[in-house]
């Protein structure tokens, strides 16, 4: 990977603080964005970075613990220079990412993947990452995903700029002037004008409220949200909260349940049919009006088809005005948790053959030494009938050279078992075992 010039790292050096943000506190907006980041990518851990000389300053920050790592090799400053979306699957297996603080500490990052974050010239003041501590992958959907939402990211951040002005200026912007002879007050409307945009969107309207004043600018950003809304990867419903009312759906909405969006909109989430069992539907409204907000809560999802897929569901009560709707935000996680699934069969299949590989270790072992105990004693009991004359104690030492036989047959087979042998296939006769046994078995019933 190339280095930047210095003149394009002091240009990045500089360009937070002409964004007037590093001395900025925390921003709920941020947060929502790093929240919303977490939930495209399925990740626990996600951020919202800005470049300093020295350190990377973590401006909203999710599962993650420090407000600042240092700047020197890290990810977010390697995201900077590369200039597009940076994933590192496995950190533990790339030696450029064995010293990173975050991989180190006690975050234990394995998965990584970052968006710079780029102004209108084109420079790289950030990152928006998304961490996980096991090694993965990001859908293209997902990777479209996360940019879209560091757009929106970056979209704040010109804006903050545009509202740190002087102090002066934002106090005559905001002191309002009566109208004079052939002139309209800014804030009165012309009569008879609507107090609502026509087919303005629930999605479009409720972006508004954080969107720069300048007109052109709040129409700018307003269709940036209104395709980021339509084009968002995960499930998006706007609704009402009492009658939970379907204001506006987007796109992934529409693809899962078939629905076109004018059939779509007025109906009730209930009537939709998007949730498959209907307690989930009762303990979705329950948890609203107790906690006006839901976090990554595991559903079902009915298709058209019949079927269902899995995913995780976030709600949360917004105020739009006077009135108080429902944002809820649907990922479907189906292949993800199939992909998980699959690796734990995968792990549970090499600990089994682990587990035979260590027997098989453990038989051979047993079987050498018992082989070998049963080889003196075939000698000795071998070399004593030779000696001995016919009689009853040579018929005892003959039934002991047959039994170890026996166990030396049956240690071959322990060895074979092992991996040490071969297997043969031959006929036996069940009547001779049977009969060869009859001197052990009368032996063990006089005792």
């Amino acid at each position: 990977m190339c280095q930047p010039t210095q003149a394009a790292d002091d240009a990045r050096h500089e360009a937070p603080r002409a964004l007037a943000l590093l001395a900025a506190g925390p921003d709920p907006a941020y947060d929502d964005l790093v929240r919303l980041a977490a939930q495209v990518c399925g990740t626990p851990m996600a951020l919202l970075a800005l470049l300093d000389q020295h350190y990377i300053r973590l401006i909203a920050r999710l599962g993650v613990d420090a407000d600042q790592v240092p700047r020197e090799g890290s990810l977010c400053a390697r995201t900077a220079a590369a200039g597009d979306l940076l994933v590192v699957t496995d950190a533990d297996a790339g030696p450029a990412c064995a010293e990173q603080s975050l991989v180190t500490g006690a975050e234990r990052v394995r998965f990584f993947a970052a968006v710079p974050l780029l102004t209108t010239q084109g420079q790289s003041v950030g990152a928006l990452e998304v961490l996980d501590r096991v090694p993965r992958s990001l859908s293209e959907a997902q990777q479209e995903g996360l940019r879209a939402v560091a757009r929106q990211a970056m979209l704040l951040l010109e804006g903050h700029r545009l509202g740190a002005r002087p102090k002066a200026t934002r106090q005559v912007s905001r002191r309002p002037r009566a109208a004079g002879a052939g002139e309209t007050s800014a804030t009165a409307r012309p009569r008879g004008a609507s107090a609502r945009a026509p087919e303005a969107s629930a999605g479009a309207a409720m972006a508004s409220a954080a969107l720069p004043p300048h007109p052109s600018e709040r129409a700018l950003a307003e269709g940036r949200f209104e395709a980021l809304f339509r084009a968002f990867p995960g499930v998006v419903v706007v609704s009402t909260l009492g009658e939970g009312r379907c204001l506006d759906v987007n796109d992934a909405f529409l693809r899962l349940t078939g629905y076109r969006r004018e059939e779509a909109v007025g109906r009730t989430l209930l009537e939709t049919n998007l949730l498959a069992d209907a307690w989930e539907r009762a303990r979705i409204r329950q948890m609203l009006r107790d906690q006006r907000a839901i976090d990554c809560l595991p559903v079902r999802l009915r298709t058209p088809a019949g079927g269902t897929r899995a995913g995780l569901l976030s709600a949360a009560v917004v105020r739009l005005g006077l009135e108080r709707l429902v944002l809820t935000v649907i990922s479907d996680v189906t292949e993800h948790q199939e992909e998980q699934q699959a690796r734990q069969r995968r792990e549970a299949q090499a600990q089994l053959v682990q587990k035979r590989e260590s027997l098989g270790r453990l038989a051979s072992t047993i079987g050498h030494d018992f082989n070998n105990l049963l080889t003196g004693i075939l000698g000795h009991a071998g070399l004593a009938l030779a000696q001995l004359p016919e009689g009853e104690a040579r018929n005892h030492l003959a039934a002991i050279e047959q039994a170890a036989t026996r166990a030396a047959t049956l240690t071959q087979q322990l060895l074979t078992y092992a991996g040490e042998g071969q297997i043969a296939s031959e006929a036996v006769s069940l009547t001779r075992l049977v009969e060869g046994m009859g001197d052990l078995l009368q032996a063990a019933a006089t005792r």
